[in-house]
């Protein structure tokens, strides 16, 4: 039984090396993780990660109120310990000892937390719908063994020389150990551990150390992940590093001055080297916000979209500390659109519906002939998709009254040119009742915008009292269409 195992992981490294980095690959990676999701959990300054936390990681709830499995894998990493101590070069003057190892160590097993949140979060959603078809994976972080550090610790009595190259080997194979020690412990019912992540993203430090590490964890039967941010020294030769998988950065997100191009050359690149693709937003994706980084995050759907990454690549998701979970409606319902339906795509057979309904409401923005309504049609859209099933569609009647006369619902937009029928026809898509009721919405709206002021002012003190974000990014975005209204010909 052994051997067939260790065959069994040798086929699966043979099928690895099959998709994978030569510079005449042409191919995005694909592995048996299709959505990995970042996980920055450990030092003093990250979430706890409770299941609460977990949970939209896990599943998502869709318009007909069924719940899906959403990522399949999770990484767990960390650059730095909160207190002035970095477990790799570049985000703290102090390198991690043996000490912040061991501590890191007892984060990730925190019981309640952690590990421990994630796989009580995954039986909690069993015992719901049922198990998935295939088995969460989990790829834990490596710290660095800092070149010429020399104040890590003793090992087996000796004291870590780091400007040794056997030292460093040493100390990173005691992690492993350790990592695989405690998982096995733990006797977690619902993860399985794929294997380690380097958490250095170049090779500018401790290249020298990849290939023996990774015939160890391959000694392991586990795989060897890395993630290099754009143009990164080692990056085209990753699997001559050692590395199993490798996902490119394309590093656009987070400055404005890179053009959207950048997202198309981080393809080719990938393409080019047989690597995998990193999706990458934070919390500065929510669109309700100052100086919001939401454009940004669309530029990835779009452009993903173009090169069909979210078909045809194995995809990582950096998400920042907490962006899933401060996602507005609008940003979610973006982010959950495309990507979200390609995610739960792999889990299930049927589509969303929400994709289909943002597509049609920009539709009819474009019908209408006005660009910035056709924008705020579409985070309405966003809004309303996301959030009917709960709050959403209440909100959105009691913050629209009617006014005395015919009720609104009966009632031709004549000014924008658009009735209940036509509007109904250009939603035309498979939701029964439900896609009447959603018109009824939209045209709720759009009768407004014909009344010039029917809707009164939100109570925006309300809303923050109620402490509900995703209500007040709606009644930002309905504030601005009603401010649109009079400029709308």
């Amino acid at each position: 039984m052994k051997a067939f195992k260790y065959f069994a992981f040798s086929v699966c490294l043979v099928l690895f090396a099959g998709s994978s980095g030569t510079a005449a690959a042409q191919n995005y990676q694909t592995t048996d993780i299709q959505d990995l999701a970042l996980i920055y959990q450990g030092g003093k300054h990250r979430l706890d990660w409770t299941v609460d936390e977990f949970r939209p990681y896990v599943v998502h709830r869709f318009l007909d109120g069924s719940k899906h499995w959403l990522f399949d894998g999770f990484l767990f990493l960390e650059f730095k310990n909160g207190t002035g101590r970095c477990y790799t070069v570049g985000y703290e003057k102090e390198f991690a000892r043996k000490p912040e190892w061991e501590w890191l160590l007892d984060r990730i097993f925190d019981e309640g937390k952690s590990l421990s949140a994630l796989d009580r979060c995954i039986g909690e959603q069993i015992a719901e719908i049922g198990k998935p078809a295939f088995r969460h994976k989990v790829v834990l972080g490596l710290p660095e063994a800092v070149r010429d550090q020399k104040d890590w610790g003793e090992l087996d009595g000796r004291r870590m020389d780091f400007s040794k190259d056997e030292d460093q080997i040493a100390a990173t194979k005691w992690y492993i150990d350790q990592l695989i020690a405690r998982f096995k412990k733990a006797g977690y019912k619902h993860l399985e551990l794929s294997g380690f992540y380097w958490v250095a993203e170049d090779t500018n430090h401790c290249g020298d150390l990849t290939v023996p590490l990774s015939e160890y964890i391959h000694a392991q039967k586990k795989l060897f992940y890395w993630i290099p941010y754009w143009q990164a020294k080692g990056h085209e030769e990753w699997k001559r590093l050692g590395f199993d998988v490798a996902y490119q950065q394309p590093n656009h997100f987070f400055n404005p001055s890179i053009p959207d191009s950048r997202l198309d050359e981080a393809c080719a690149t990938a393409r080019r080297h047989g690597m995998a693709m990193e999706f990458e937003f934070d919390e500065k994706a929510t669109a309700a916000i100052p100086n919001s980084s939401h454009d940004r995050m669309a530029a990835y759907i779009n452009h993903f979209e173009k090169n069909d990454v979210f078909n045809s690549s194995a995809v990582a998701y950096y998400c920042g500390n907490r962006g899933v979970l401060t996602l507005d409606p609008l940003s979610a319902g973006r982010f959950l659109g495309l990507p979200g339906e390609h995610i739960a795509g792999n889990r299930v057979a049927s589509p969303s519906t929400m994709l289909g309904f943002q597509r049609k409401t920009v539709e009819i923005g474009r019908q209408l002939g006005h660009d910035r309504l056709e924008h705020l049609l579409s985070d309405l859209a966003s809004v309303v998709t996301l959030r009917y099933a709960e709050v959403g569609a209440e909100f959105l009647r009691a913050e629209l009254p009617a006014p005395n006369g015919p009720p609104l619902l009966e009632q031709p937009v004549h000014r924008l040119g658009v009735g209940r029928s036509e509007l109904a026809e250009l939603l035309e898509f498979e939701l029964g009742e439900l896609r009447l009721k959603l018109v009824d919405d939209v045209l709720v709206v759009l009768a407004d915008l014909d009344r010039h002021g029917a809707l009164g002012e939100v109570d925006h003190k309300r809303l923050e009292e109620r402490h509900d974000p995703d209500l007040l990014g709606c009644a930002i975005h309905i504030d601005e269409l009603r401010d649109l209204a009079p400029h709308v010909g």
